[in-house]
């Protein structure tokens, strides 16, 4: 289904050998109809921590910054978003 000629390539992905193309992993969610993080958890989960854990170092830095002007407007929209990203989190947990 996949376009692969050999059935080893699925096996990698399988046994966590080898990550997915992009498309492949997409092709497996229509495939077997589960989100690709449902599919891959293990690999999402390293992506999940590894991306939370610089933004929380770039929260930290950007509040550390003395700025003026432009510079401190876009400090200032980027923690505002990091805020609401945040905010969006805590109701989707609390919801579940």
């Amino acid at each position: 289904m996949l376009g692969y000629q050999k059935a080893a390539q699925v096996s990698r992905h399988e046994s966590s050998k080898r990550l997915p193309l992009l498309v492949s992993a997409f092709g497996y969610q229509v495939i077997f109809r589960v989100p690709v993080h449902s599919l891959f958890p293990g690999i999402y989960e390293d992506v999940r921590e590894s991306i939370e854990a610089r933004l929380r170092e770039l929260e930290s830095n950007l509040h550390g910054q003395t700025a003026r002007g432009a510079k401190a407007e876009e400090i200032a929209r980027t923690l505002m978003w990091m805020m609401e990203r945040r905010e969006r989190n805590l109701e989707t947990t609390d919801a579940g």
